[in-house]
């Protein structure tokens, strides 16, 4: 039986304007303050990062528990007093994220 890895990560979103060039940040673990954040976009009404040249689309990657949570902080969430971020899990089986 194969294991599947799945890897925590942070969405940052700092635009909820769906038409905007970047609606937020990838950041991938260990998540400091200063690690590389990987632009987010939404094309054909999903998300988008584009990470080392090749654009990956990160629904593909969500289960359906953490894309109900980044829905939820996108579309719903008022970030004058709730978050603009959520901690996700990639399912990193494809190794697609090292």
């Amino acid at each position: 039986m194969r294991e599947v890895k799945n890897l925590k990560a942070i969405i940052n979103f700092v635009s909820k304007d769906k038409e905007a060039d970047i609606i937020g940040y990838l950041n991938l673990p260990p998540c400091r303050h200063n690690d590389k954040q990987y632009p987010l976009i939404i094309k054909n009404g999903e998300l988008y990062t584009d990470f080392k040249g090749v654009q990956f689309n990160i629904d593909h990657y969500l289960s359906l528990d953490d894309a109900m949570k980044v829905d939820i902080v996108l579309n719903w969430s008022d970030w004058s007093y709730q978050p603009s971020h959520v901690v996700v899990e990639l399912n990193n089986e494809e190794m697609l994220f090292i």
